[in-house]
């Protein structure tokens, strides 16, 4: 379901969307419908889905889908800052999974990996997640990069991308080590562009980029 790759991200180009605490969900639906109206709708919806299928991901799962050896600090990068990792790896992951559910339809409450999952799952689509990193540097890319597949043939394919909205995360990308907190969506090019890695950033500065779609 989860296949990891170190793909270039010279092939796609970003797109703004806004910074209010559903960035994952602006991205999907931008994706979807070329517009974000219909965001809230796809939060509402994704916590449904989850509450309703919260034993779809357990440890088990996650540890195939991602790889064997995953550590409490993993889970918790995979996870959610509002999902309690320790009942999570405890045991109690179905009450654990619904509770996030409830926890994420608060509309500035900011979407992550396990998201991600459940609405290539809702929504049958694949879904390409790239995490921008410089010379590979990053330890844990395989937990933030990859294509997600749900279980059926998709029907469409989406491309979103971690990135940042932190000035200092640009200095931080050197070094390959900087601190994701923003999502955005993605369109492939014909042409590859050798400053994508850097627009990521730039398209939330108020910097103009002749790449990027005002």
């Amino acid at each position: 379901m989860f296949f990891f790759r170190n793909q270039s991200v010279t092939n796609l180009k970003p797109i703004n969307v806004g910074k209010d605490g559903s960035c994952l969900f602006n991205s999907v639906c931008w994706s979807l419908f070329g517009s974000e109206a219909k965001a809230h709708e796809l939060r509402v919806r994704t916590c449904v889905f989850m509450h309703n299928n919260a034993g779809l991901f357990t440890i088990k799962t996650l540890r195939k889908i991602f790889r064997e050896n995953l550590s409490k600090k993993d889970m918790a990068i995979i996870l959610h800052s509002s999902v309690d990792e320790s009942s999570f790896v405890k045991g109690d992951q179905k009450s654990t999974i619904k509770n996030h559910s409830r926890s994420l339809l608060a509309s500035s409450k900011w979407g992550s990996m396990i998201d991600i999952l459940f609405i290539s799952q809702m929504l049958n689509i694949e879904i390409d997640v790239v995490y921008p990193c410089k010379d590979n540097k990053f330890t844990r890319q395989e937990l933030f990069s990859g294509t997600i597949k749900p279980s059926d043939a998709p029907n469409h394919k989406i491309f979103i991308s971690w990135t940042s909205t932190d000035h200092s995360s640009i200095q931080q990308l050197a070094s390959g080590r900087w601190r994701p907190n923003h999502f955005v969506p993605c369109v492939p090019i014909t042409e590859p562009v050798t400053d994508t890695l850097v627009s990521l950033f730039f398209v939330f500065f108020g910097k103009k980029f002749s790449m990027l779609q005002n």
